[in-house]
C-alpha cells in the first residue's frame, strides 16, 4: 500500500470556500498556484493507477503572522 503525503491545499486555497473542507469534496486547486496543482495532479495519477493508496492531506499551523495559502484562507478578515 502506498501512502502519499498530499496537502490540504489540493482542495484549493479559495477565500470564498465555505469552511471546513470535507474529504469527499472535489479537488479544485487555484489557478496559478503550482504547489496546489501538483498535489491534486499527483492524487489523480495515484487514483487512476489502481495502486492501493492512502492520501494524507495535512495542513500547516497558522497564526497571526503566518503568510501562506492556508493561513490566508483561514485567517479572519480584519474588523472594519
Amino acid at each position: 500500500r502506498m501512502v502519499f503525503a498530499s496537502s490540504v491545499t489540493a482542495y484549493g486555497a479559495h477565500p470564498d470556500h465555505p469552511q471546513p473542507w470535507r474529504e469527499h469534496e472535489e479537488l479544485a486547486p487555484a489557478h496559478g498556484l503550482v504547489y496546489e496543482w501538483h498535489k491534486a495532479q499527483a492524487e489523480a495519477l495515484i487514483a487512476e493507477s489502481g495502486v492501493p493508496a492512502v492520501r494524507v492531506r495535512p495542513t500547516v499551523a497558522v497564526g497571526r503572522d503566518a503568510h501562506n495559502a492556508p493561513a490566508t484562507v483561514t485567517r479572519p478578515l480584519p474588523a472594519r
